[in-house]
C-alpha cells in the first residue's frame, strides 16, 4: 500500500464524513483527531481498495475504514 493523500485542518471533517464512494463515511471524528491519511493498494497488493486512517497528534491510529476501489 502507498500513501495517496493527507487531509488536515478545515477539510478534515468534511472529507472524513463524506460517504462512499467519494469518501470513507466515518460517522464522527474521535476526540483528538488531527489528520486523515488515505492509503491505496497497488497492482501487486491483493484487492483494490482505499484505507482511510484517522490519527491523533502522536501518530496513533484512532479509527480505520476501507472502501472498495480507488
Amino acid at each position: 500500500m502507498h500513501l495517496i493523500n493527507t487531509v488536515t485542518d478545515e477539510l478534515l471533517e468534511r472529507e472524513a464524513l463524506t460517504p462512499p464512494p467519494f469518501g470513507p463515511g466515518f460517522k464522527f471524528l474521535p476526540h483528538g483527531t488531527i489528520r486523515m491519511e488515505v492509503w491505496g493498494t497497488s497492482f501487486k497488493d491483493a484487492g483494490e481498495y482505499c484505507e482511510f486512517r484517522l490519527l491523533n497528534e502522536a501518530g496513533e491510529v484512532l479509527q480505520t475504514r476501507q472502501v472498495d476501489g480507488y
